[in-house]
């Protein structure tokens, strides 16, 4: 059924069809989660369920995408033009400066924390808890915030920088790929370098126009994306000490990755079938909404769903992730997985211009892919910086206007 859907997806798109539009990314994403899931939890008590509502989820999702994919609403002129490669430039080296500034102000936060780097490597899950624990004031905060979504804007920028003029080049990637890799190590986080390989890789591949190009680098660089996701969780995994399960850290790891990529299916099949939903009604899936409003003293900041839901056991593991299908749960029962999914297929759609140059648009469809890549794993945007860093790239669209393009010869 999910492969039917791709092929309706590629027959209905035509000339608008990427291979990484955001439905596609879903389906590839999905189909293997759900693999996996099979592979990996021999006994499943409480899965059939959660598989049909899974694929209803996906069903709704694909419908309103298609409904919106090729009406254009959110208009963009520039059909005609290209990015300007010199402007781009030099906004990609700032963002890379700032990047820099990250890395070495989270090395400070850390290293502090572990009170010295003897310290950060013998202890390193100690200092973890301490980092995920810490209380920052007002201040902090909001450098790591402008730092944050200064580095989610350079994602995109290194992508469409790198297939300038439909060439490949390395240099930024390699550079950008070191920094993440080093801010992931540092700040104890493979989930920030898995996100940045996810949103590079998009950008990268739909700015490759001609679709025989996209193939050809899909095909080339998925296993080498594979092969580098793996390695990184290798050195996580040494990191944070997985031999002391006794077994070897290959194994420890290939276990892991399972867990990663399927546990959160099982959690979701053992929560709705343990648990009535509370039909919050949007409190959980519209949550930036309610952080102004509790601002305000209009709701209590208990309203407000936490990062970090509740535990849960499943097999020999426990798990706090339950797939993004979960929030919608919460809020509207069963329907949710019909509600929540077309509203975020509508809103893939309306973004969705592959035939349009617009930084806007270009920052909005990778991030959106991006959210919904990581659906078998939580909510993405239940943390107001995703959805506020496409605000942050209308704003840049707008200050830097035509600057940003060149008109294209014909």
């Amino acid at each position: 059924m999910i492969i039917l859907f791709n092929t309706i997806n590629k027959q209905y798109l035509k000339t608008n069809y990427k291979i990484l539009n955001p439905l596609s990314i879903f389906i590839y994403v999905w189909f293997f989660v759900l693999i996996v899931h099979k592979l990996y939890f021999e006994k499943q008590y409480y899965t059939n369920t959660a598989y049909i509502l899974i694929l209803s989820g996906i069903t709704a999702l694909a419908i309103g995408f298609w409904l919106f994919a090729k009406t254009n609403i959110v208009n963009v002129n520039r059909c005609s033009y290209v990015y300007n490669e010199d402007i781009m430039k030099k906004i990609l080296f700032i963002l890379t400066i700032i990047e820099i500034l990250r890395l070495i102000y989270m090395s400070y936060v850390v290293f502090s924390l572990a009170g010295s780097f003897s310290m950060f490597l013998s202890n390193n899950t100690y200092v973890r808890n301490l980092y995920l624990v810490r209380e920052s004031g007002l201040i902090e905060n909001f450098t790591e915030f402008f730092l944050n979504i200064n580095a989610m804007l350079g994602y995109v920028t290194v992508g469409i920088y790198s297939t300038i003029n439909k060439k490949i080049k390395i240099r930024y990637i390699f550079v950008w790929s070191l920094l993440e890799l080093l801010y992931a190590i540092v700040t104890m986080s493979k989930m920030c370098f898995i996100v940045f390989l996810s949103v590079l890789f998009i950008t990268c591949m739909n700015n490759l126009i001609n679709i025989k190009i996209q193939k050809r680098i899909f095909l080339r660089y998925i296993p080498i994306l594979a092969l580098v996701i793996f390695g990184f969780l290798l050195v996580i995994g040494k990191q944070r000490n997985y031999s002391q399960f006794g077994e070897s850290i290959i194994q420890v790891v290939i276990n892991k990755a399972f867990f990663y990529f399927s546990g959160s299916v099982e959690a979701l099949a053992k929560y709705i079938s343990l648990y009535t939903s509370e039909v919050a009604l949007g409190k959980n899936s519209f949550t930036i909404f309610y952080r102004v409003l509790s601002r305000l003293n209009i709701v209590s900041n208990n309203s407000i769903l936490s990062s970090h839901s509740e535990f849960i056991d499943i097999a020999h593991e426990s798990t706090n992730v339950y797939t993004f299908f979960r929030t919608f749960y919460m809020d509207y029962s069963f329907a949710g997985f019909i509600i929540g999914p077309f509203l975020m297929g509508t809103v893939a759609g309306l973004f969705y211009n592959p035939k349009r140059t617009s930084f806007f648009c270009d920052v909005c469809t990778s991030w959106i892919s991006s959210v919904l890549a990581l659906s078998f794993y939580s909510y993405m945007w239940g943390q107001s910086i995703y959805i506020i860093i496409l605000l942050y790239a209308y704003f840049i669209d707008k200050v830097f206007g035509e600057k940003l393009y060149l008109k294209q010869d014909f």
